[in-house]
């Protein structure tokens, strides 16, 4: 298994603990039962992740709403969820500012956005070379920013930031740094 895979899977294992600790009422806005402390919605603009996860949503007990939307739009109610989980996506989203802030809105009172994500790089050296490779990278990438500080990103959408870990992984440095840890909702 690759360090990246090894990290995924910490950073979902971390979140999945976090799920099944959840509030004293976790029932999704569109169920009209009892309060599931499985319930589980995944997110995404193009739906293209929703193939991959129909091998998740077989799971018996695991109710998963597959939701075709955008980050900077969230289409649940305020205080729905006791945990985000978010991988690799800051960084190519058009409007990080409004997405946090999204996250934000649809996370109970005490609740965490779990968090893996690459970003600016502490070196000046390879922040020139972030920076300059940007707009370039942007086109090959999906959008994918290369310069993204997100520590500042999280503070600046009212999240605290607990365990924070940073350092890079074993690729290329333009893209190497990363942050990973829980950033509870803060009021």
């Amino acid at each position: 298994m690759s360090f990246i895979s090894r990290l995924r899977t910490g950073v979902v294992l971390g979140a999945l603990a976090a799920l099944a600790a959840c509030g004293d009422d976790p029932t999704p806005p569109s169920s009209g039962t009892e309060a599931d402390p499985r319930f589980e919605a995944t997110l995404d603009p193009s739906g293209a992740t929703f193939v991959l996860s129909r091998v998740v949503t077989g799971e018996p007990g695991l109710d998963v709403e597959l939701v075709r939307a955008r980050a900077e739009d969230i289409p649940f109610d305020d205080g729905t969820f006791d945990t985000v989980l978010m991988t690799f996506t800051l960084c190519s989203l058009p409007d990080p500012r409004t997405a946090l802030a999204e996250i934000h809105r649809v996370l109970k009172t005490g609740g965490r956005l779990v968090f893996c994500e690459h970003g600016l790089a502490p070196e000046p050296g390879v922040r020139r070379w972030q920076r300059a490779l940007n707009p370039g990278w942007q086109c090959i990438s999906g959008g994918c920013h290369l310069d993204r500080d997100v520590p500042t990103l999280l503070k600046g959408a009212s999240f605290g930031i607990e365990g924070l870990h940073m350092g890079h992984i074993p690729t290329i440095r333009i893209v190497s740094w990363n942050y990973w840890g829980e950033a509870p909702k803060a009021e």
